[in-house]
């Protein structure tokens, strides 16, 4: 549980710094949307695992899949994070060049 909470936090901190030159206060909480996504699905995956764990022998499908959704949500965000962060790069050196002119 530990490592979710803190890549989420590396994630939103990378994404902020990479949109700070936006002034407008929406955009952070926007540069960090993927990151929660991934960790709040990071969690309930763990969970559900968990619970699966200590259930055994018993096998709950519903738990199971769910869980597997949760996975491939979680999976599908870090691409979609590093769109972010490579959109994000372009942005500030776009900025700091018109800044410059």
């Amino acid at each position: 549980f530990i490592f979710f909470f803190a890549f989420g936090i590396l994630q939103c901190k990378v994404s902020i710094a990479l949109y700070r030159w936006c002034k407008l206060d929406s955009a952070f909480l926007f540069a960090c949307v993927i990151p929660l996504i991934r960790g709040l699905t990071d969690f309930i995956e763990n969970v559900l695992l968990l619970k699966t764990l200590f259930s055994f022998p018993v096998v709950n499908d519903i738990i199971i899949k769910s869980s597997s959704v949760c996975t491939q949500v979680k999976l599908a965000m870090i691409p979609l994070w590093g769109l972010e962060v490579l959109m994000g790069i372009i942005a500030t050196i776009v900025a700091r060049n018109h800044l410059k002119r």
